[in-house]
């Protein structure tokens, strides 16, 4: 219920119990006005009749025939305060009557005349008072019983007066709550719901208003630009003495606005200049990491290449030897090709990582995890690791390009296999689709990785494998096709919990693809720094170790080459 309903119902009970407090007093005194009216009445009647008896002395009750009652009688009927009286004795005799009396004995038979003159004194009962009369022997007492209802004010004026009275009060009492309802509306409950409606808008963040007071008219109003640029100018006004309550609130108001203004403003300002100097100090720290990357890039490049290159030299020097065996010849060239083909897949990994526009056809993915699972199914059966296939026959297409996509599930089951090794396990591999896209995950119950381990997982050659098993370029070359693809890809691993691998890719919709990059910023900076665009083709030939992009830092000597 809100605030005006429930003044004007408080307004409106109050005075309706006013009213009828009024009423009831109205009544009462009435009714003993009335009664008070009626016992005067009787007593001036007793007055004038014991006035008269005592004027007759002596009287008897006796002489009903002698001419004392005929005199009596004579005076009663020409007064007007007396109609349709009776006059008995004791013993309930008729005395005296009005001619006018219709039924004496029904009259005479009335109980209150009894009890009058037990008791002696005026009884007012109904219409009629009844007056005890002392005659001239002292002792005997006769009542008169004599009608009023000439004397006083009759009952139906009395109720009609109680119900004017009554309406009058209940029309002023209407008026008196409509006032007080148009007055405390339009001087409480509007400005409050004025404040109210301020005090949202400021809740909301819109601190550009002010509270506008026009005579007893509240409203909210825009700040305007000429007085937020007055407000940073000059300092706060004090609080001006108001001529009433309502302009002293509003006037409040306005400066609490203000102080809010300022502090908002002030708290804008340092978080812009927090936010520049922490963009200024991210732009060192990414300069500084793209140097930390592209000496990392160098130094494993150098790594992964020196280690063929030693070899290739050494077979070199050994063929330049005269005399050497056609057949030891044969076996060196071997290795020197070998060494070259090695540093020439090195080299296409790494390609993997340049600008390249993809060219997405529409693709059922099953049959592209099926043929990775036939070619890594050798390493499954020798691990003896079981495969769960979860994936719908039916999922959705994807535009992608197959061969890279099988490269992806290819490394991801291959990694899985060598999580679990050789004392086997399960890998499962199953999907999940939202609006758009689609999702399949490759899960294993291997060893898992460690937060740490987890966290540099798509870092350029980083492995956890022993030296010689991997080049740590596995999954960083997963994150960049599933990412020129234009999809995501997801780890969650725990030590000694398996790992689960999700790649999500959108749904008949061809990626927007942008230059890809690999994930880590400092990866990105290594290629980007350490590679240029001729590095596309492939190497003429194998160069000595020194002309590599060594970073500046120490290098551990190659190792000695082996005959």
């Amino acid at each position: 219920m809100s605030l005006r309903y429930k003044i004007f119902l408080g307004a409106g009970l109050t005075m309706i119990a006013v009213v009828s407090l009024l009423t009831l007093h109205i009544s009462v005194e009435t009714l003993t006005r009335a009664a008070d009216e009626r016992r005067r009445i009787g007593n001036l009647i007793f007055h004038v009749v014991q006035e008269w008896i005592d004027e007759r002395r002596p009287v008897s009750a006796a002489a009903a025939d002698a001419e004392t009652w005929v005199e009596f009688n004579r005076r009663l009927s020409k007064n007007d305060l007396f109609r349709s009286w009776l006059i008995v004795d004791s013993s309930s005799k008729a005395l005296a009557w009005d001619p006018d009396l219709q039924d004496v004995e029904v009259a005479r038979a009335d109980p209150n005349l009894a009890l009058a003159a037990k008791r002696q004194e005026i009884t007012v009962s109904g219409n009629h008072v009844y007056v005890p009369l002392v005659l001239s022997e002292g002792s005997q007492v006769v009542v008169l019983r004599n009608d009023i209802r000439h004397l006083t004010v009759p009952e139906t004026y009395i109720t009609q007066l109680i119900k004017s009275d009554i309406g009058i009060m209940a029309l002023g009492t209407v008026l008196l709550v409509l006032i007080l309802y148009i007055l405390l509306n339009a001087l409480v409950v509007r400005p409050l719901e004025t404040l109210s409606d301020a005090s949202r808008a400021i809740a909301a963040g819109n601190y550009k208003i002010a509270i506008g007071l026009q005579g007893a008219v509240v409203r909210v109003r825009e700040v305007t630009k000429e007085e937020e640029e007055r407000e940073e100018a000059l300092p706060p006004a004090p609080a001006l003495e108001q001529p009433d309550e309502l302009y002293r609130l509003v006037d409040s108001f306005n400066q609490m606005l203000r102080a809010i203004r300022s502090r908002d403003r002030n708290l804008q300002r340092k978080i812009r200049e927090a936010t520049d100097q922490i963009q200024e100090t991210q732009r060192g720290l990414m300069v500084a990491q793209k140097l930390s990357a592209t000496g990392t890039l160098a130094a494993g490049i150098a790594h992964e290449i020196n280690n063929p290159l030693g070899g290739l030299i050494n077979a070199a020097r050994t063929l330049q030897k005269p005399g050497i065996a056609e057949e030891r010849r044969q076996t060196y060239l071997k290795l020197i090709v070998d060494g070259l083909a090695r540093i020439g897949d090195i080299v296409k990994m790494l390609l993997q990582f340049s600008p390249r526009q993809p060219n997405p056809c529409p693709v059922e993915l099953r049959p592209v995890v099926e043929r990775a699972v036939a070619l890594v199914q050798h390493k499954l059966t020798k691990y003896q690791i079981r495969l769960e296939d979860a994936l719908d026959p039916g999922l959705p297409l994807v535009f992608a390009e197959p061969q890279e996509l099988q490269q992806v599930f290819v490394n991801l089951l291959m990694n899985a296999a060598d999580a679990i090794g050789k004392r086997g396990g399960r890998i499962r591999v199953f999907h999940e689709t939202r609006p758009g896209e689609v999702t399949v995950a490759v899960q294993d119950d291997g060893c898992g990785m460690e937060p740490q381990v987890l966290e540099k997982a798509f870092d350029l050659f980083f492995t956890t494998k022993p030296a010689g098993e991997g080049t740590g370029l596995g999954l960083a070359v997963v994150h960049n096709i599933v990412q020129g693809h234009g999809g995501r890809i997801e780890l969650q691993s725990g030590k000694g919990g398996g790992t689960t691998v999700r790649v999500t890719l959108p749904i008949r919709k061809a990626p927007a693809v942008p230059p890809p990059a690999p994930p880590p910023a400092q990866a990105q900076a290594s290629l980007q720094g350490a590679l240029s665009p001729s590095d596309a083709a492939p190497p003429p030939a194998p160069a000595p170790a020194p002309t590599l992009a060594v970073p500046p830092q120490p290098q551990p000597p190659p190792a000695p080459p082996n005959a």
